[in-house]
């Protein structure tokens, strides 16, 4: 950027005082019936609008929408170009704009009736993510369809002229389709007053009749290649599918057949439904294709049609199209989100958000407690990578990169939130000599009046432009987390924490902590904070006062995943997994019923729809719906490696509130071999991507967000094997490790013996000064091919199931071991997602939680059913498997994968 943030808001400040037009009269007197030589004007309605930026150039100030008036809704973000070619004489506002990446956006005008001329003037700063392209529609007509006509940094206009206005409103609409859509100035004019034409009345059916929604309507997500044909969308490619959202207890999809048809497959609320063969050798069109009776009134619904490979023997392809729905109710739901989004954020920036009083909690108790010391790790898999992990820290503790210098409060937190949690389990004399010098100079650097971070506080504020709106959630976020990790064993990090939070609390900027990118992410320090030992109610009614989302929290309960994927505020992203972490730390705070609820919908929705089989975000950033659910992209920027650290950190919480669910323990062993584990290089540097075809990206030591959240979580590797509970211990993975802890006073410790999941025998011996009664808690993973029979002293005594934990329930003595296999198999699971093969289908492959890897091909000739039969462990080898009849193939788990071109979704015959 050319100019300073400081003259940014210096001349946002002036600017917001001058070139106020004669709109806001113009209108009021149309509404109250006088003319405009009544009230002393004759000028047409006209407004100017520098979207995102101060009066400048003769354009007004950009403005959020208010009945009777002009301006934005539905959010946007800010951002700033720093010069623009072809500027249309408005050098200074084409520069600003207003963008999103998420829901759609709109500019409404209240305005006179009449024909109107509007001007649109585009420059894009940058295009990171391919072609930026996207939609706009004005009042309800798509006047610009997968637009995309202007280089970045050069300014382009769009005219539209005899548009008609008859019910004095002016909408226009932006959705985007690739990369965010934007807008950085609109001129609004009215070209005539004489009255358009109404439009002729639609016709309604009988009372109780099904209404239709055509093919080209709005509301219905395409995704793929689809082409307009008539009064038909159609596709010939596997994996198109389109989306369309209603409410009713009715659906009815009419379509064509013909020869050229295969079959499609019906998705109900991410439910495969049923598959529908569309073949027929003479044409017909208007046919009722699916239909389905009897869905809940009590909540919406979504349809999906996605294009299979399939099709009959005499079929000459794939096709698939849509002439229209039938249904009660068309629901447009990211638009329904994004109304009840930003309404609510509008209650919060007024500062009356309702809150619960201290007097109103009821705090809920962890049943089982993460150790927070007291565990080694012995030789093995996971030992070697907290070892690297190390290496990493102190090699890269002065790192200098273009992103510790955009965000570098998270590189500070990386240092501190890395360096404590390992000092917790192991001691490293330069570990703990840079971490103390760290926090000095950070309490030294720390201002009077709380504010911490090394760059100025506006950074804070609400219009912050371009990529510097990260640092407010973003940056503060993995600072003040560092800070409380930390702060567990020096008193000094936990003074600036509390200063710095109380700080936030008092500032001007704490009413708008949602505005920016992903400001959900910056939920989480404040119930850290809470649950720290410096902790205080503030920092809960602060949460719930400015972060706390009602709308969210009940469309997550209902398990709604349009809800993740068109999230409104900025992107849908797997960074909202950051503020589920914080809703169920609230919980615990509160014991408020519908944080918990939410969050056990949120976790369902997630793990069917998001999670790519192995354990890797199946959603990233992106534009608005860029990641449907269970669109599993193989190729599109999925599998961000800090969406893996998220999931086992929200899967800890879960299993620390419910020790006996086995299914969150198996979330944190899946996501925990096939991502954290599979993408640290062995020097300790990690990749950005869980790429799950083609190759692995290169290990970076550059303070990326990936390097940031998954140093951090290395560092806790100790914390995952067991959970501490007041009738005994909770194994939930099994490493070659020990714990020591205190069992109603005495001292007890336990030493486990495993080189899982290399070798699935595990022995564990306890050790006690006197008898004790105690419960051991063993998972038997879901996993186990069948029931895991138990020793204790080399005498069976019990059975676990799979999917459980089996309880041991006895007095122990000193020595006591107990001794178990569990039994390993492979499991074959179909590809469901939108990375579909014109001729075959795609299958993964897993061994036990591993998630196996084809090297060698990317297709075998083979059937599904019979691929298990077809594999052969590779001699010398524990987990290569060779296939009869494909010399140059193997499997190897993605864990052991470096640089080799491989796939874990092959196709097979």
């Amino acid at each position: 950027m050319t100019e300073t943030r400081r003259s940014v808001l210096q001349k946002l400040a002036v600017g917001t005082l001058t070139l106020v037009s004669n709109s806001k009269r113009v209108f009021s007197s149309y509404l109250s019936g006088q003319t405009s030589a009544e009230v002393g004007t004759s000028d047409p309605y006209r407004v100017k609008v520098n979207c995102a930026g101060p009066a400048i150039d003769g354009f007004e100030a950009d403005q959020p929408y208010r009945g009777g008036s002009w301006g934005y809704t539905h959010g946007g973000q800010y951002f700033k170009c720093d010069a623009v070619s072809n500027d249309y004489g408005m050098p200074v506002a084409i520069q600003t704009l207003r963008y999103s990446c998420g829901s759609p956006f709109h500019y409404k005008f209240n305005a006179p009736n009449g024909y109107y001329r509007v001007k649109m003037y585009f420059a894009s700063p940058n295009e990171f993510s391919g072609p930026r392209v996207f939609d706009i529609v004005l009042n309800e007509q798509t006047v610009l369809s997968n637009f995309r006509a202007f280089p970045v940094n050069t300014g382009f206009l769009k005219q539209f002229d005899s548009i008609p206005v008859i019910n004095g409103r002016i909408d226009i609409t932006f959705r985007s389709i690739n990369d965010a859509c934007l807008i950085n100035a609109i001129e609004v004019e009215q070209t005539s007053s004489a009255a358009p034409p109404k439009p002729a009345a639609k016709a309604t059916g009988a009372p109780g009749s099904l209404s239709r929604t055509n093919h080209d309507a709005l509301i219905i997500s395409y995704y793929g290649d689809w082409t307009a044909k008539g009064n038909l969308h159609s596709s010939n490619i596997p994996g198109s599918a389109l989306d369309f959202s209603f409410k009713g207890s009715t659906i009815r999809w009419v379509g064509s057949k013909a020869s050229n048809h295969g079959v499609a497959e019906i998705f109900v609320d991410g439910v495969l439904q049923q598959t529908v063969d569309t073949y027929a050798s003479t044409p017909a069109r208007n046919q009722i294709l699916y239909a389905q009776n009897g869905l809940s009134q009590n909540r919406y619904h979504t349809i999906r049609i996605l294009v299979s490979q399939g099709r009959h023997p005499d079929s000459a392809g794939c096709y698939q199209d849509v002439a229209r729905f039938d249904c009660q109710e068309a629901f447009d739901a990211a638009e329904n989100d994004a109304d009840a989004a930003f309404s609510e954020v509008e209650i919060i920036e007024a500062g009356k958000k309702p809150h619960l009083v201290p007097g109103q909690w009821h705090p809920v108790s962890n049943a089982a407690e993460a150790p927070e010391s007291g565990v080694a790790l012995q030789d093995g898999l996971l030992r070697s990578a907290f070892e690297r992990n190390i290496a990493y820290q102190v090699k890269n503790w002065n790192m200098n990169s273009g992103w510790t210098s955009w965000l570098p409060g998270a590189n500070e937190g990386r240092r501190m939130a890395g360096a404590a949690n390992i000092l917790r389990w192991v001691d490293n004399p330069p570990l703990r000599e840079n971490l103390d010098s760290l926090i000095n100079s950070i309490a030294l650097r720390q201002r009077a009046d709380g504010y911490v971070l090394p760059y100025e506080d506006s950074d804070m504020g609400k219009v912050v432009y371009g990529a510097n709106n990260e640092r407010k959630p973003y940056d503060r976020r993995n600072f003040t987390l560092g800070l409380l990790a930390a702060g567990r064993t020096d008193p000094s990090a936990m003074r600036v924490a509390r200063k710095f939070q109380d700080w936030l609390y008092s500032s001007p900027y704490i009413n708008t902590m949602l505005d920016g990118a992903l400001g959900i992410m910056g939920d989480q320090p404040n119930i850290s904070m809470y649950h720290s030992t410096a902790g205080k109610a503030e920092d809960i009614v602060t949460q719930e006062k400015y972060w706390r989302q009602d709308w969210w929290l009940t469309q997550l309960r209902d398990q709604q995943a349009l809800a993740i994927s068109r999230f409104p505020l900025n992107r849908p992203h797997c960074y909202v997994l950051a503020p589920w972490i914080a809703y169920l730390d609230a919980y615990r705070a509160t014991g408020d019923a519908k944080c918990i609820d939410a969050m056990l919908g949120a976790w369902q929705t997630y793990s069917d729809n998001f999670v790519h089989v192995g354990g890797s975000a199946a959603i990233c950033e992106d534009c608005d719906n860029a990641y449907p659910y269970k669109s599993y992209y193989l190729h599109k920027h999925t599998g961000e490696n800090c969406g893996g650290a998220f999931w086992i950190d929200f899967n800890h919480r879960l299993l620390q509130l419910y020790p006996d669910q086995e299914k969150f323990a198996s979330q944190i062993e899946e996501t925990l071999y096939n991502v954290t584990l599979a993408n640290q290089d062995a020097s300790g540097n990690m990749r950005y991507h869980t790429n799950l075809v083609g190759t692995k990206d290169q290990a970076n030591a550059i303070g990326t967000c990936c390097e940031v959240t998954n140093t951090g979580l290395l560092a806790r590797l100790p914390e995952f094997l067991y959970s501490i509970a007041t009738d005994g211990l909770y194994v939930n993975l099994y490493a070659a490790s020990s714990i020591t802890w205190k069992q109603r006073g005495s001292k007890v410790t336990v030493k486990t013996s495993a080189e899982f999941p290399e070798d699935t025998n595990v022995s564990m011996k306890l050790l006690t000064d006197v008898p004790l009664a105690l419960k051991m808690h063993l998972r038997i993973p879901s996993w186990a091919t069948r029931d895991v029979a138990i020793s204790v002293n080399g005498q069976n005594i019990a059975s676990g199931v799979p999917g459980t934990y089996a309880t041991l329930a006895r007095t122990w003595s000193n020595g006591d071991t107990v001794s178990f296999n569990v039994p390993i198999g492979f499991r074959v699971t179909k590809y469901i997602g939108f990375d579909r093969d014109a001729d075959h289908d795609r299958y993964a492959l897993q061994y036990g939680p591993l998630l196996m890897s084809l090297v060698g091909g990317t297709h075998v000739d083979i059937a599904a059913g019979d691929l298990i039969g077809s594999l052969s462990l590779v001699p010398g080898s524990r987990f290569h498997f060779a296939i009869a009849g494909h010399p140059d193939c193997k499997y190897v788990p993605y864990l052991h994968i470096q640089d080799e071109t491989f796939t874990s979704f092959p196709t097979l015959t």
